[in-house]
């Protein structure tokens, strides 16, 4: 297990996107640790700014969750003092393409992509494969964030099994995970749509892309089709 990934300091900046009490020296020391079993790469930004053009850089950790055939979810995390982001993907590595499920970042998130069932299907997959990554516990610490949750049952369920995961990778942290998890308002609510499958939406279509109201949007499109697919093959392999 890479020794950040069982840091306190660790969760709370993946949770919540805010440095708070976490400085760009302790950022700098977990990029260097996670680089040794994950990819950390640099991109450079380049924007303009009163008629002059200026970089910066973003560190990018890639943590990939493969689900076979070349397929893998792939979240991307930028650790900032002024603001993370996470962004989840599915990715198509024979395609060399990704595209879009849900992501947290300080402007306009639409994080909320998975069905509680799909995570689970997807975390028996993992638990009966015989792959070396991921850990259950930490598949499910990275990814609850973008579950979708429309009743408090759910939510529940979802906080207890994220505190019981948290508690176990990181037994000396004294405190509950700040997980993003709630139930977000607009009466939200998982349907099958005859063309899509399942939808999350409600009164107010943003905190998600994966409805009816995005397709075709400039936000992106959820991969419908391609993400159907996977849950049906994982099923299958680990039933």
């Amino acid at each position: 297990m890479n020794n950040a990934l069982t840091n306190p300091s660790f969760w709370r900046l993946y949770f919540t996107g805010e440095a708070e009490d976490t400085s760009g020296r302790d950022i700098e020391l977990q990029l260097h640790e996670l680089a040794r079993d994950f990819v950390v790469r640099t991109d450079i930004v380049t924007f303009q700014y009163q008629g002059q053009t200026h970089s910066t850089q973003n560190r990018v950790v890639e943590f990939r969750l493969p689900c076979g055939n070349g397929a893998d979810l792939l979240i991307e995390y930028e650790p900032d003092p002024q603001g993370c982001t996470i962004t989840l993907y599915l990715h198509d590595a024979g395609g060399n393409n990704k595209q879009r499920m849900g992501w947290w970042d300080s402007a306009r998130w639409h994080p909320y992509c998975l069905h509680p069932e799909e995570l689970d299907t997807l975390l028996d997959y993992w638990t009966h494969s015989d792959l070396p990554w991921p850990d259950e516990r930490t598949a499910l610490l990275l990814l609850a964030p973008f579950v979708g949750l429309s009743d408090e049952r759910m939510l529940q369920s979802l906080s207890a099994r994220v505190d019981a995961a948290y508690r176990a990778l990181c037994p000396q942290a004294h405190d509950h995970p700040p997980l993003p998890i709630q139930i977000p308002e607009a009466d939200y609510r998982w349907d099958n749509d005859d063309l899509l499958g399942l939808v999350f939406s409600g009164g107010y279509p943003c905190y998600s892309i994966r409805n009816p109201s995005h397709v075709g949007g400039d936000e992106g499109q959820f991969p419908f089709v391609q993400f159907r697919e996977i849950i049906r093959r994982v099923s299958s392999r680990s039933s």
